[in-house]
Formats: structure tokens, sequence, C-alpha cells
């Protein structure tokens, strides 16, 4: 890439493409120009017909004074926003501090601290610490009652070996997986297909804690 400004020579009625590349932490805002149809254009790749001198001139705004990320709650779902719209962005999800998710929602989560950083083109924004304060935290089943499949949601703020089990009204164990040294959020599904219809209760086992929720299976 030539040092800029760049002085050039080009060929009259010749198509001069010319592209504007933020560095890191900018975006693209809008180009200046002395020739009329370019002034003011705000695509960051743009044909140059030239007929006269022209002069360019692509002007660039930080990240942060255009755009914002933001975490926001809806029913048991953290959800992450973006003041603009921005493509094939990334996301980190942190808790209390621990990055616990890569995805753009947090389903169930803990009562703690969270904070959302999104990565895009050029850019890295984070979000304000959003609290979480629900008070009792349970696993989160659906459908309940079920018919084929069981979905299970939960989030772990620390990392340890983890037991999920599912035993029928006897206490017996029916079904069981296990975790080594799981950390983050758990969206996944159980196939209850082939289990009794019956009533069932799905136990989730830590050293340190335990959790346990009833769910129905129906025809």
């Amino acid at each position: 890439m030539p040092e800029l400004p760049w002085d050039g020579v080009y060929h009259g009625a010749c198509p001069v493409a010319a592209k504007a590349i933020p560095s890191h932490g900018f975006l693209f805002s809008h180009w200046y120009s002395t020739a009329t149809p370019y002034n003011n254009a705000v695509q960051d790749s743009i044909e140059v017909a030239l007929s006269a001198n022209t002069t360019l001139v692509a002007h660039f705004d930080t990240c942060k004074n255009v755009v914002d990320a933001t975490i926001e709650q809806s029913e048991r779902m953290l959800k992450a926003g973006v003041s603009i719209a921005v493509s094939n962005p990334s996301y980190e999800w942190l808790y209390n501090g621990t990055l616990v998710s890569t995805d753009s929602v947090i389903y169930n989560p803990l009562d703690g601290d969270y904070q959302l950083t999104v990565r895009f083109d050029s850019c890295e924004i984070q979000s304000e610490t959003f609290v979480v304060n629900q008070g009792d935290y349970g696993i989160h089943l659906f459908p309940n009652p079920a018919v084929e499949a069981l979905t299970v949601q939960f989030l772990m703020g620390q990392q340890e070996n983890l037991s999920l089990g599912i035993y029928n009204t006897a206490g017996q164990l029916v079904w069981e997986t296990t975790y080594s040294q799981f950390l983050g959020q758990f969206n996944g599904t159980i196939d209850v297909s082939d289990f009794a219809r019956d009533l069932y209760i799905l136990r989730i086992t830590t050293p340190s804690q335990a959790y346990a929720e009833k769910f129905i299976l129906v025809d």
C-alpha cells in the first residue's frame, strides 16, 4: 500500500477503484471528494471515473462512537444486541469475569454479573455490565410434558465434573451422561422417545451443587 496521501496520474475516462480500509478500532464513515458524484458517498468501495483532477479523502470514526453492544433480558434468556446492522459478528460472554459462552444468547442465566464482547470487521466493543438477580435457580426443561425429546438448559459458572441423570418414580436411574470439567452453557436435547410414558426426575449433580426437576412423558 502506498504512503498516504497518494498522488497519481491516471488515464482519463478509465474508472479507478478506491477502497477505504479501516485500522483496528475504526469504521469507515464516508468519502470527501472534489467531484460531486463521490462526495459524501457511504460505500467503502467506489469506482471513480476521472475526467479532471479529483481528490478523494476517506473519513473514519471509532467503533465506540458508532456502535453499542447491549444485553437484553427476555424471559429465561440474555440476548446480544448491536445498535447497527453488522455482518458475521462473534460473541464472548463473561459471567463474573469468566468466559462461559460464545453464542448470541445465554439460556437460563445464573444470578450474577454479565458482560458481552462483540467483534466484527475491525471492531471490538463491550457492553456495560448487566446484573441478573432472579433468586432461586433451577434447570429449564421443555417441552413439559414431553413426547420424544426433552431440551435441557442451564449454566455452570465454575468448572466442575458434571453428571446428568434421569430417574423414574421408583428411584431407578434410567439414563445418565457425564462431563469432565464442564464450564459454561448447556443447551442440549435428550431423546426420550423409548422411555415408558411416566413421571421422571432429571438430576444434575457436581461436587458442589445439585439441581432436580420433574417432567412427564405423554403419548
